[in-house]
């Protein structure tokens, strides 16, 4: 409901600021010097005593339109009062304890990993150099040089092995957008 009443009122303002500006184009100029869209014609179309008639509605169409800016504000803040963090909100994010907050670990071994993801996530954090050489023996570069590659088939162990590394230095996963190409199904 609140979000339809924000559509109809800001349509509404759209189309007051569309009649504004046509109304002030059809005003005469002051100075004579014709810089109204339609000059001095404006007289003949609308009659002689056109010129304060279209000021008098531009100054009205104005109005309204500042008092709906003003409504809108209003309406839009009170819909939004959900987005801004109150005091509890602070309260509880400083008694939350992040300790007990699930850290995110790998399930399975990935297949692929992008070059730059694996050179500075994992061969840069480990530090111990037998699980750099075990990582290197499952990992290999492909040819076109963007991932490292898992080149064997691992057993259980060595799954829980490669599992246990990575995880312990935080390796996670990150998304990458690929296209799907229907037509390859």
């Amino acid at each position: 409901m609140g979000n339809v009443l924000l559509i109809v009122l800001s349509s509404v303002s759209f189309f007051l600021c569309l009649l504004i500006i046509s109304s002030i184009f059809l005003q005469e100029d002051k100075s004579g010097g014709g810089i109204g869209i339609i000059g001095g014609s404006s007289q003949s179309f609308f009659g002689a005593s056109s010129g304060s008639m279209l000021a008098k509605i531009t100054a009205v169409l104005t109005t309204i339109f500042i008092v709906l800016c003003v409504i809108l504000a209003l309406i839009s803040s009170t819909f939004s009062k959900d987005a801004i963090v109150s005091k509890e909100d602070i309260l509880l994010s400083e008694s939350y304890d992040y300790k007990e907050a699930k850290k995110r670990v790998l399930t399975y071994v990935p297949e692929r990993i992008l070059v730059y993801s694996f050179e500075k996530d994992i061969l840069d954090k480990l530090t111990d150099k037998e699980s750099k050489k075990i990582i290197l023996d499952v990992y290999k570069k492909d040819k076109e040089g963007q991932y490292y590659v898992l080149n064997k088939k691992l057993n259980k162990n060595e799954q829980k092995k490669i599992l246990d590394i990575m995880n312990s230095i935080g390796f996670t996963l990150q998304t990458e957008d690929i296209e799907i190409n229907p037509n390859s199904q």
